[in-house]
């Protein structure tokens, strides 16, 4: 027989497909902002995986670690998330929690996302920004 049988070989395309389709949707951690530009320390690889709060350009907030976290939350619903979350956000070496602003976004919704967090007594915040060379 001088013909090569690929049927094993589609069967094993077909298997890593489904794969890829079902592990893409939980790779997703957030919403796509615009993230201003600034020279920045990279987050220690060592921390505990940080809550990040996104903001996008119209003032909406979305938390990675809301049940849906591509949907919009208003603020009472971010502040029952956090509150959940306060005591390793206030441990000394807790989690982080991270600001995903829209460079778009007014400075004024940024400060109320930090009145907010100031409001339930966590301090340990930090800003994501976009390196100047990074795209």
């Amino acid at each position: 027989m001088t013909e090569m049988n690929v049927v094993p070989y589609i069967d094993v395309m077909l298997v890593l497909l489904v794969i890829f389709m079902v592990t893409a949707p939980v790779l997703f951690h957030g919403i796509e902002v615009n993230l201003p530009i600034a020279d920045s320390k990279a987050v220690s690889a060592k921390a505990a995986e940080p809550i990040v709060m996104s903001i996008d350009a119209k003032g909406r907030y979305y938390l990675n670690i809301a049940p849906k976290p591509n949907r919009a939350l208003n603020r009472a619903e971010v502040t029952k998330l956090l509150l959940n979350q306060r005591a390793s956000l206030m441990a000394t070496n807790g989690q982080q929690l991270l600001i995903k602003g829209d460079r778009n976004l007014a400075y004024q919704e940024v400060a109320k996302a930090l009145v907010l967090l100031q409001d339930l007594g966590i301090g340990n915040v930090g800003l994501i920004t976009k390196l100047e060379d990074a795209d």
